[in-house]
C-alpha cells in the first residue's frame, strides 16, 4: 500500500493523529487490526499520555507504524513525540488534581504522614517492648549498683573500728569480705567492722540471683 507524506502543523501530536484517524473514519480497533498496536496504547498516544506506554522503544515503534498508516512522515512524528513526551507527566499531575506544594511544605506533609502511619505506631510499640526487655534483662543479669557512703577511698585513721554503710537496689544481697549481711533495712546496710593495725583490705560485693557480682574494694590504714 502506498502512503502519501503530509507535513505536521504545530499541534499536540496526539490531537494530530486522532484527527487524522477520524478523518479516515477509522476506530481505534480498526487501527489495531491494521498495524497490530493495541487500542489502549493508541488511545494513550492520542491523549499524549506517553508515560503510560510500555517503554520508549515500544513507543517509537508504535508511532512509526501509526504515522505511516496515517500518511505522515514517521521520523517527523517521532521527533515531535520526543519534544512532547516530557510534558505528559505534568498533564497526569493536573488530571489527578495533585496540590502543588513548596518543597518545605511537602517535606512537612511527608514527615507527618510517617507519624500518622499505622506502621509507625507498630514500630513504636515494638521498640518499647524491646527497650523494656533490654532494661529488664540488664537489671536481671548485669551487676547491681552499690552506693557506698562509708568508708572513703584510701582512708588513714587511728580508730580500730570502722562503719561500712551504703545502699543497694531491692533484692540485692550484700557481702563484706565474703560474709553475707543479713541485717538490712529498706535496702540500706550498716556494719561495724573491727580493724587491725597496719593495712586492712575490705571488699564490699553485691549480687542478685542471676546477676554478675559488683565488687568495691577499700584499703584502710590504721596507724
Amino acid at each position: 500500500m502506498a502512503f502519501r507524506t503530509q507535513s505536521i502543523k504545530f499541534e499536540s501530536l496526539g490531537t494530530i493523529l486522532r484527527d487524522k484517524r477520524i478523518s479516515e473514519n477509522w476506530s481505534l480497533e480498526d487501527v489495531e487490526r491494521k498495524i497490530g498496536v493495541p487500542a489502549k496504547y493508541l488511545q494513550c498516544i492520542e491523549e499524549d499520555e506517553f508515560y503510560k506506554l510500555p517503554s520508549p522503544t515500544y513507543t517509537r515503534g508504535f508511532l512509526l507504524q501509526y504515522a505511516e498508516l496515517l500518511g505522515f512522515n514517521p521520523e517527523e512524528v517521532v521527533n515531535l513525540w520526543k519534544k512532547e513526551s516530557s510534558y505528559s507527566i505534568i498533564k497526569e499531575v493536573k488530571n489527578k488534581r495533585v496540590r502543588r506544594l513548596p518543597l518545605v511544605e511537602l517535606g512537612k506533609e511527608k514527615f507527618f504522614d510517617i507519624f500518622n502511619s499505622k506502621y509507625f505506631f507498630i514500630g513504636l510499640v515494638t521498640l518499647g517492648v524491646l527497650l523494656y526487655l533490654f532494661f529488664g534483662i540488664k537489671k536481671l543479669i548485669f551487676p547491681p549498683e552499690i552506693q557506698l557512703f562509708s568508708p572513703r577511698t584510701n582512708l588513714v585513721t587511728e580508730e580500730t573500728s570502722l562503719v561500712i554503710e551504703g545502699k543497694v537496689d531491692d533484692g540485692v544481697e550484700v557481702f563484706i569480705n565474703k560474709q553475707k549481711i543479713d541485717d538490712m533495712t529498706n535496702d540500706y546496710f550498716k556494719v561495724k567492722l573491727e580493724l587491725e593495725r597496719g593495712i586492712n583490705n575490705i571488699e564490699i560485693s553485691a549480687k542478685k540471683k542471676y546477676s554478675r557480682e559488683r565488687i568495691i574494694k577499700r584499703q584502710i590504714i590504721v596507724e
